[in-house]
C-alpha cells in the first residue's frame, strides 16, 4: 500500500464502505415502506412513557433470535475493525475505543432521532465482527505480507 493509487483505492474502498455501513446500521429496516410505520410507532409508545431501549444484555439475542440479524450485524462489521486496526497501526487499545465511540455515536442517534431501538445487545455484535476483523488485519500483516514478500524475492531471482 506504499504507492499513491494503492492509498486512493483503500481510502476509497473503505468511503464507501462506511457510506453502506451507516446506511444499514441507521436505517436497517429494508425496505423503506417499513420505515415509517417504525418510526410513528416509537413516537406512539413514547407518549405513553416506552422508550426505545433494550439495556439487558443478551435480551434480543435470547428471546427474538434471528440467524440472519446476528450474522448481518457481525459480518457488517469486520470491514469496520479491519481498517480500524490498520488506520491505528496495529494499536488495540485505540481501535477498539474508536470503534466503541462510533458505534455509542450510532446507537444514540437511533434512539435520540426515534428511527430505531438502543440496544447493549448491537454493541456486542458489533464488538465481535470489530474483534473478528481485527484479527483477519493481524493475519494480513504477519502471515500474508510475508507471502507475498517471498513471491516477489523469488520472482526477482
Amino acid at each position: 500500500m506504499n504507492s499513491p493509487k494503492n492509498k486512493i483505492i483503500y481510502s476509497s474502498v473503505f468511503w464507501v464502505y462506511m457510506a453502506l455501513l451507516l446506511v444499514f446500521v441507521i436505517f436497517r429496516i429494508f425496505p423503506l415502506m417499513k420505515f415509517y410505520p417504525l418510526c410513528r410507532s416509537i413516537r406512539f409508545n413514547r407518549e405513553y412513557g416506552y422508550l426505545n431501549w433494550n439495556l439487558m444484555p443478551l435480551r434480543t439475542i435470547t428471546e427474538h433470535f434471528s440467524f440472519k440479524n446476528v450474522c448481518g450485524n457481525i459480518f457488517s462489521f469486520i470491514p469496520f475493525g479491519f481498517y480500524a486496526f490498520r488506520f491505528f497501526k496495529s494499536n488495540i487499545v485505540r481501535t477498539l475505543l474508536a470503534s466503541e465511540l462510533f458505534i455509542l455515536i450510532v446507537q444514540v442517534l437511533r434512539f435520540v432521532a426515534m428511527i430505531g431501538f438502543f440496544d447493549v445487545d448491537d454493541f456486542i455484535r458489533y464488538t465481535a465482527g470489530i474483534a473478528i476483523g481485527m484479527l483477519c488485519a493481524k493475519f494480513y500483516d504477519t502471515k500474508l505480507s510475508k507471502i507475498k514478500l517471498s513471491v516477489s524475492i523469488e520472482a526477482k531471482n
